[in-house]
C-alpha cells in the first residue's frame, strides 16, 4: 500500500453508515498522509523560502505516466499545505544552485525512482546531475537518497534474521 491508503480509509469516514460502524467498533486509522507531509514540511524548513514548501514527486523517464495513484498522493499532500508537484528526472533543472520544475524552485526533491531505473532512462545517469549537485550544494533536500533502495526490498530483512551475521549489526541497528 501506499498514501493513498489512508485517503481511502478517511474518506470512508464520510459514509455515514461507515463512520456508525467505525465508531461502534472504535476503528480508527493512521493519516499517513499527513504523517509525509508533516516530515517533509520538516526537511523544507532549512531551504524553503516560501509560506509553502515545494516538494517534488520525482520519477523516472516515465513514472508519473506509468503510475496515476500518484496523482492521488498530490492531492492528499496538497490538501494539507504543500505546494506538491509531480516530475520525472529529465524535467528538473539546475539554477542558482536549487532544483527548478518549470521555473519553480523546488525545497524537497521526493525520491521516487530506484538506481536501476536511472539506468534504463534515455538519457542514462547523467540525467541525475542536476538532483545530485542540488542535493549536495544544500539548495534541494533529496528525500531519500539512493542507498535507501538498498534496504527498502524484502531481502533485507534476512539481515537482520541471520544469527550468523548479527555480530556484524550493531545492538542499535536490530
Amino acid at each position: 500500500g501506499g498514501m493513498e491508503f489512508g485517503e481511502f480509509a478517511r474518506c470512508l469516514l464520510d459514509v455515514p453508515a461507515f463512520a456508525e460502524f467505525a465508531a461502534a467498533e472504535r476503528l480508527r486509522y493512521t493519516d499517513t498522509a499527513q504523517i509525509v507531509a508533516d516530515l517533509l514540511r520538516k526537511l523544507a524548513e532549512p531551504v524553503a523560502t516560501g509560506e509553502r514548501p515545494v516538494v517534488v514527486l520525482l520519477e523516472t523517464t516515465g513514472g508519473i505516466a506509468a503510475h496515476p495513484n500518484y496523482r492521488a498522493v498530490a492531492q492528499a499532500m496538497r490538501a494539507r499545505g504543500l505546494d506538491f508537484r509531480l516530475g520525472e528526472v529529465q524535467q528538473v533543472e539546475l539554477r542558482r544552485g536549487r532544483l527548478e520544475l518549470e521555473g519553480t524552485p523546488i525545497d524537497v526533491a521526493l525520491r521516487f525512482y530506484a538506481a536501476g531505473e536511472i539506468l534504463e532512462c534515455p538519457r542514462g545517469p547523467g540525467v541525475l546531475e542536476p538532483v545530485l549537485a542540488a542535493a549536495e550544494g544544500g539548495g534541494t533536500v533529496l528525500y531519500t537518497g539512493l542507498e535507501n533502495s538498498l534496504y527498502n526490498a524484502k531481502g533485507a530483512l534476512a539481515l537482520l534474521s541471520d544469527d550468523s551475521h548479527r555480530s556484524e549489526i550493531g545492538r542499535a541497528h536490530v
